[in-house]
């Protein structure tokens, strides 16, 4: 009897998530509402029960998303004191890449001269999704060495467990549709899955694609790792707003779902209990670049865990002025400084300060 009562909790348990989850999903990806990350003390959950016209998921012990309508933030704030801070989900773009041909590259790229060749490692990669039809990531005898993909894009297969939109697809989906094109099937009726461009095979290549014979001189840094892929999707058009950025022919994504594909690969290096590390390549001139921010220090508590890295590429903008600093000695006095701003930039600009001086 209390076996019975106890598989009836969790199946009300599991369905709650769902549907908690269903409607964040519906919250979420309507472009008209608007995206914050959050953090908080308490009860998150139950506090938000109380309210019809916001919808949360947790990523964290005091981490959380919230999608809301736009001016309905501190509508918000004040039905819930268990936020402590909010910040809206800025804008990311891609962080160019060019060929090197120089000796010292070759050099230190070749696997032969070190054993450090990715093995029993998995490579996270968080971009625009990859070409999984490109041999370079197979193994010699035509599997698949991505063990799963998240498609925040598609919405129309299963997604994560944990997570309330995209579709995942696990590496058994991968080597099916590769069998289905040998054998001249269309492998995307089994992985719909698609890169948006180049840029994340791309990337995938330069860490870890795969010689195909003895005279391809092809050269990655880590040949024999496995990888895990998140596609991300483009930021909505509220987040374009609220940053006042430009969005016709620029392609621009957000924190928000970069903290979602965080959370999504630190949950499947849990499940694998493979070594991962974790890569980005975006950039943002959002934020006060002193590690302070969210979703830095989101990846911090991530990283706390045994087995679990995160890597970031840097900025190649030097000394552009679009981040500047000052100093105000005493209240009242008045300073220019100035930044430099891009001819498409409307609206947008964040001011933080120091805690020894706020």
């Amino acid at each position: 009897m209390e076996i019975d009562m106890n598989i009836k909790k969790a199946q009300s348990n599991l369905n709650g998530f769902r549907q908690s989850n269903e409607r964040f999903k519906q919250f979420y990806l309507n472009p008209d509402y608007e995206t914050y990350i959050i953090e908080y003390t308490g009860d998150i959950l139950k506090a938000f029960e109380s309210i019809s016209y916001a919808a949360i998921t947790v990523t964290g012990p005091v981490f959380a998303l919230v999608a809301l309508p736009k001016g309905e933030l501190n509508t918000l704030l004040q039905d819930i004191p268990q936020i402590i801070y909010v910040e809206g989900s800025f804008p990311f773009s891609l962080s160019p890449y060019k060929v090197v041909n120089t000796n010292d590259y070759y050099n230190f790229m070749d696997g032969t001269n070190s054993a450090l060749n990715g093995e029993g490692i998995v490579v996270g990669i968080i971009d625009t999704g990859i070409d999984y039809l490109n041999p370079r990531f197979m193994t010699r005898d035509g599997n698949t060495r991505i063990i799963s993909i998240w498609d925040q894009t598609l919405q129309q297969g299963t997604s994560p467990k944990s997570i309330a939109y995209g579709t995942e697809f696990s590496k058994e989906d991968i080597d099916l549709a590769i069998k289905a094109k040998n054998t001249g099937k269309n492998p995307y009726d089994i992985v719909a899955h698609r890169p948006e461009n180049e840029h994340g095979t791309a990337m995938a290549g330069i860490i870890g694609g795969r010689r195909l014979s003895d005279k391809d001189f092809f050269t990655s840094a880590a040949p024999n790792c496995e990888f895990a892929v998140v596609k991300l999707k483009k930021a909505k058009e509220s987040t374009l707003e609220q940053t006042g950025v430009d969005k016709e022919g620029v392609d621009v994504y957000e924190s928000a779902d970069i903290r979602m594909a965080l959370l999504y690969l630190s949950e499947l290096q849990a499940k694998t209990n493979k070594p991962m590390v974790i890569y980005t390549p975006f950039g943002s001139n959002v934020g006060g670049h002193d590690g302070g921010g969210p979703i830095e220090r989101y990846v911090d508590s991530l990283t706390q865990r045994r087995g679990l890295e995160a890597v970031e590429n840097t900025g190649e903008e030097a000394l552009a002025n679009t981040h500047t600093s000052g100093m105000f000695s005493s209240t009242g006095e008045e300073r220019i400084i100035e930044v430099s701003v891009d001819p498409r930039q409307k609206k947008f600009i964040c001011f933080y300060l120091d805690e020894k001086t706020r």
